[in-house]
């Protein structure tokens, strides 16, 4: 839920872009299940979103958004659990979504939806490889994703959710790459992935809260607040509960009001305890956080107690002990250094 260990990151920037949904599918049918599937799914209605999924899986079995969708709902969850992915659900899934896109397009590769549909599950097995490690075919993939979304835009330049895949995809290179941008064949693209995402977030597209958490962090990163600020509580405004967009919008008041982040960290870790699958992951982070900006503000004692909570909590998955142990090194260091803090 939180966040990933940095050594993807060069791989997120390539395939990053493939969270986004589809434009307004044809069939109102299909559009209405995904619609209300996306929205049950960005209000952490898990179950709800899988009964819609699998209603559109079992429908129109002839098409891949279902299993698509079934395994991005996988994916998701396991994020924001902190929890293992389910390999061999979310592989088939993803394979058997490639096979039919791929079979689709082979029979008309003019036509915008086949298209869209191989860059899709493209994009979607890319984030998952390189989630798990398998850089180098995330990094193909995920290349090859780019080509689909572009010859999308051949056939239709209005259809927003490359912009918005595209945007990503743009910026996010530049940014990882901007210490190479001496060289002749490396451009920076960062203005131009900008833009692109400002002029597709206020479409009506599925994609359009992903692209704005993409831009969101974009604003963060060029210290852009203010409208960081606007989007997030945009965002906040048609799914409240959304604990993706409270994180940024406290990640951005840590840098502002260290106060107001520190509360919408704990309205988060209130959420977050109340959920019947809290393996400690989220819980600790969001309390390692908590306790900094008490650091940061002089509150030590209040940071220390912050701490004592985290190192008596007693952590029984292995998976979870395993994504904890370098944040729990850092916690006994702030421990340690806020000893000597109040001794003073």
């Amino acid at each position: 839920m939180i966040g990933r260990l940095a050594l993807y990151s060069i791989v997120i920037v390539v395939i990053s872009f493939n969270l986004v949904f589809a434009g307004s599918y044809p069939n109102k049918s299909v559009d209405n299940l995904i619609r209300s599937g996306v929205d049950f799914l960005l209000n952490h209605n898990h179950e709800a979103a899988k009964y819609k999924f699998n209603e559109l899986n079992k429908l129109y079995p002839k098409i891949p958004l279902g299993k698509i969708y079934l395994a991005v709902l996988e994916i998701a969850k396991s994020i924001d659990y902190a929890e293992k992915f389910n390999d061999n659900k979310i592989e088939q899934l993803l394979d058997d979504a490639k096979e039919l896109s791929d079979s689709l397009y082979k029979k008309n590769k003019k036509d915008l939806w086949n298209t869209y549909f191989v860059a899709l599950s493209k994009g979607y097995d890319a984030y998952y490889k390189g989630m798990n490690g398998n850089y180098l075919s995330a990094i193909t993939n995920g290349i090859s994703s780019i080509t689909y979304y572009e010859r999308c835009l051949e056939i239709d330049s209005l259809f927003y959710d490359s912009y918005i895949a595209l945007g990503t995809y743009y910026y996010w290179k530049s940014e990882k790459t901007k210490s190479l941008t001496w060289l002749p064949f490396v451009s920076d693209d960062r203005p131009l992935g900008k833009r692109l995402l400002e002029k597709s977030i206020g479409k009506d597209t599925y994609g359009r809260f992903l692209g704005a958490y993409s831009l969101v962090w974009i604003y963060i990163d060029n210290k852009e607040f203010n409208n960081a600020i606007n989007l997030c509580k945009d965002v906040l405004s048609d799914y409240p509960d959304n604990r993706f967009f409270k994180l940024s919008l406290a990640r951005i008041y840590t840098e502002l009001d260290k106060y107001k982040a520190i509360s919408i960290f704990q309205e988060v870790l209130e959420t977050t305890m109340r959920l019947e699958r809290n393996n400690h992951v989220n819980e600790i982070e969001l309390k390692h956080k908590i306790a900094m900006q008490y650091n940061d503000l002089g509150k030590y004692e209040k940071s220390l107690e912050y701490c004592k909570d985290i190192l008596q909590i007693k952590v029984k998955d292995k998976y979870a002990r395993e994504q904890l142990s370098n944040r729990l090194e850092r916690v006994k260091k702030l421990y340690e250094e806020l000893l000597e803090k109040v001794k003073k």
